[in-house]
């Protein structure tokens, strides 16, 4: 089974993103879990209205809208209930449009595999962004966007960075069809290529930068997605969606020091 992520990569403003996908009749919104987050992180709202709110280690959430916001050039490490990490390096800014996942009917699956279907569409308006993406099932998406491209990718791990208006996309496995929709451009990128867009070269006959992936470029970000999976391997999910419980599984010379009754203990 192979893992299917649509990545789209268009201008984060509201009236030129592609309406989302409607979620399946079972699902019902997933959580997600702050893993790793520094001082001076918060959460804003989709209610412009409320002020935005300090965000920490250990918080769950919703996706509905929200946007993370983190300047200080931090690392942030965020687990999904369907098994999905996220690495941010420096942080960033990262909005959570959509995170709806089936109820898990059948709790024996291997942690290789999604535990059930699941929607995921997110917004990076800056910074970069390690996915360590589980297997997923055969009707589940994974939308980013974040630039003016479209990219439908095969892949369970991958970088993109935002710089400005620069995007940048390395793919670890799999292949991805960049799309851009405003020119009808659209090319097959392989793994171990890293391709760079820039709005300046959007009218080019061929507006991507394509440069084989470096030594130096592998080892930086494919330890930002092995942080990724190490993070998601240490965070371990029960119970059905609208109810998921979180439990950390903490190193054993942690956990002597903890009393049983301490709810991260498991």
């Amino acid at each position: 089974m192979k893992r299917h992520v649509l990545i789209l990569l268009a201008l984060a403003v509201a009236g030129n993103l592609p309406a989302a996908a409607p979620s399946a009749p079972d699902s019902l919104p997933g959580i997600i879990f702050a893993h790793t987050v520094r001082s001076g992180a918060a959460i804003a709202p989709a209610d412009d209205a409320k002020e935005p709110r300090a965000f920490q280690r250990g918080d769950t959430f919703s996706a509905t809208g929200q946007t993370l916001l983190s300047d200080k050039g931090e690392p942030i490490a965020l687990v999904f209930s369907n098994g999905d990490s996220l690495y941010l390096p420096n942080g960033g800014r990262l909005i959570f449009n959509e995170f709806t996942q089936a109820a898990v009917t059948d709790t024996s699956v291997h942690r290789e595999y999604e535990p059930s279907h699941s929607m995921v569409r997110l917004t990076l308006t800056q910074g970069t962004l390690a996915l360590a993406a589980r297997k997923m099932d055969p009707t589940s998406t994974f939308t980013l966007i974040a630039g003016q491209l479209q990219v439908q990718s095969i892949s369970q791990s991958l970088v993109v960075s935002v710089i400005g208006d620069t995007v940048t996309i390395t793919l670890f496995d799999g292949t991805a069809v960049v799309t851009v929709p405003e020119t009808g451009f659209h090319d097959t990128l392989q793994a171990g290529i890293t391709a760079t867009f820039s709005p300046k070269n959007l009218h080019d006959s061929y507006p991507l930068q394509l440069t084989p992936t470096t030594t130096a470029q592998s080892d930086l970000f494919g330890g930002w997605v092995s942080d990724a999976r190490r993070t998601e391997s240490k965070v371990y999910f029960f119970g059905p969606p609208h109810n998921l419980e979180v439990r950390q599984i903490l190193p054993v010379d942690f956990t002597q020091k903890m009393s049983i009754d301490d709810p991260r203990y498991r």
